[in-house]
């Protein structure tokens, strides 16, 4: 593990050296990130005048320079990265809250598999998780430009915690995604499913299929799909921060499932998009709740 990381770290100082010659007025930091659930990764922070600087991981970088990969063509590659970050620095004020309020979100995470982290960041407890708020940016071909909302941008704003999480929930509710799993697994094979037998599950996520877990963290969301589906209560399974599965099945109490979310999170899920091994029960009128094992 020693010697990985000093490979890392001499890998971090080659791309450094070809950067500075490509951004000579820039200040470089190579640091290590903790990201969700504990996984650390390897980074490197490209710093101007502005409040916000882009935090470029080099661990995929790092296994395809290994692998053959020239060095050039992966600081051709992070250079790309970086260009888009400052498009949108030059479209978005990050000091302005008006300017920026209709990006805020949350995302649901493990609380105790975050500990350290969550003493750092404005959260809010949910159960056994937590609300992290944070600014979607951008997508593009290399995925969602998400930045976390530091206490540092809360004072930028002069606004309290408080007045973050209204505005992440009333976001986070526009984008809801509830199908059934009929319909993803049509989607996915792109054919009629002649023959599928029905299935009680349902998938709630966001749009973009991204930390869309966060729907089961507003109450009124669960309580129209209570509503919409005439059902006084329903089984929540975790699979992922991305997504959370809905059971109708009024024949399952949710106890016989711990032990299938176990062994999906153990075997499929990735480390860092693990929600949590616990299963939760939504009932009208009391809410929800955690179902002890």
């Amino acid at each position: 593990m020693k010697n990985l990381e000093k490979e890392m770290e001499k890998f971090a100082e080659l791309v450094i050296g070809k950067l500075r010659t490509l951004y000579p007025n820039l200040e470089f930091r190579y640091q290590d990130v903790r990201k969700n659930n504990g996984l650390i990764l390897h980074g490197i922070i490209l710093k101007d005048d502005k409040q916000i600087a882009p935090n470029i991981y080099l661990d995929d970088a790092f296994s395809e320079y290994k692998n053959g990969r020239s060095l050039d063509m992966i600081v051709s590659h992070i250079s790309e990265i970086y260009e888009q970050s400052r498009k949108i620095e030059m479209v978005i004020d990050f000091t302005d809250y008006e300017k920026v309020k209709k990006l805020i979100r949350f995302k649901l995470v493990n609380t105790e598999r975050n500990a350290e982290y969550l003493t750092s960041i404005p959260h809010d407890d949910f159960l056994d998780l937590s609300k992290v708020y944070y600014l979607r940016l951008d997508d593009s071909k290399d995925g969602m430009a998400t930045t976390v909302i530091t206490n540092e941008l809360l004072t930028i704003w002069k606004k309290e915690k408080e007045k973050i999480a209204l505005q992440a929930a009333e976001n986070v509710r526009k984008e809801i995604s509830f199908i059934s799993m009929e319909e993803v697994l049509r989607e996915a094979v792109d054919i009629e499913m002649m023959g599928f037998e029905y299935c009680p599950l349902y998938v709630l996520t966001n749009k973009s299929r991204v930390y869309g877990a966060a729907l089961m963290g507003c109450e009124d969301m669960l309580k129209y799909i209570s509503d919409t589906m005439k059902k006084e209560s329903f089984i929540i399974l975790p699979s992922s921060i991305h997504e959370v599965l809905i059971l109708f099945d009024s024949d399952t109490d949710g106890y016989g499932l711990q032990g299938m979310v176990k062994e999906i999170n153990d075997t499929q899920v990735a480390m860092d998009e693990i929600l949590s091994y616990n299963i939760y029960k939504y009932e009208k009128g009391k809410g929800i709740s955690i179902i002890e094992s």
